[in-house]
């Protein structure tokens, strides 16, 4: 949205905020990363909040947003709960009691039960890549395509989209979520080198901060591109609270 130009090569977001001018709002903008407000994720998104002219606050939105910052918890700690399955596997019980502050206070209620924890099926091929990906990443490192044995290569583009195999770090957030997860889950490649799958619905509507008694209707498809597309709730209610912070002062 920064940098994308129209037809007349010219930037969009400056006509825009120059269109709601013109009707008597002001527009203020940010880079938001959720990860900073409590989401399991390093996710950046631009946010613009727009106001009438006549208000003129004392402050901007977003030094109100800032007042509900959040260290997020990791991997680990969102997952703690969460029965291990095999890939194709599937569970409908917690491993453990609730243990994580961050789990109680946002995705877990006592009564919950536990839904679409369901691993897709993986070939052997992917299997064996995922492996590599797992190990590589307990490095501290990515693993391109390219360094992956050549026997298991299976696209002949080695030029672009070399990281299109990508392992979750149990120590840190997740990267972020997009609805491509729904075609397949080499980018997110579960940390636990013993389960050796990619992530369920469930554990990606965790990183996405859904608790977890929202079910998703229709396919695991459809599941999945319904997580990928959708602002983080955690987030979602933060900038709405901070919406009413920034206009209770009028």
């Amino acid at each position: 949205m920064l940098s994308f130009r129209d037809l007349s090569g010219e930037l969009l977001l400056p006509k825009i905020i120059c269109e709601f001018d013109k009707c008597g709002y002001k527009v203020d903008y940010q880079i938001v990363d959720a990860s900073n407000y409590g989401v399991v994720q390093k996710r950046e998104r631009l946010i613009l909040v727009g106001y009438r002219k006549d208000l003129v606050p004392d402050n901007s939105f977003f030094d109100c947003l800032v007042e509900y910052g959040e260290v997020a918890p990791t991997i680990k700690e969102l997952f703690e709960d969460l029965p291990n399955i095999k890939p194709g596997g599937c569970s409908s019980k917690y491993r453990c009691d609730v243990s994580s502050e961050f789990v109680a206070k946002y995705l877990r209620k006592k009564d919950d039960i536990l839904t679409q924890h369901v691993a897709r099926s993986h070939n052997e091929n992917d299997l064996k890549i995922y492996k590599l990906v797992l190990k590589t990443k307990k490095k501290g490192k990515n693993l391109r395509y390219i360094d992956i044995p050549k026997e298991l290569q299976t696209h002949s583009n080695t030029t672009s989209f070399l990281d299109r195999y990508k392992a979750l770090d149990y120590n840190s957030v997740s990267h972020t979520v997009v609805a491509h997860i729904a075609k397949d889950g080499h980018y997110y490649i579960h940390p636990d080198l013993r389960q050796n799958r990619s992530i369920t619905v469930r554990e990606a509507a965790r990183i996405q901060g859904f608790p977890d008694n929202f079910y998703f209707e229709h396919s695991r498809t459809a599941a999945f591109k319904q997580i990928g597309n959708a602002v983080p709730p955690i987030l979602s209610k933060k900038i709405a609270r901070a919406v009413i912070d920034f206009l209770g002062e009028r």
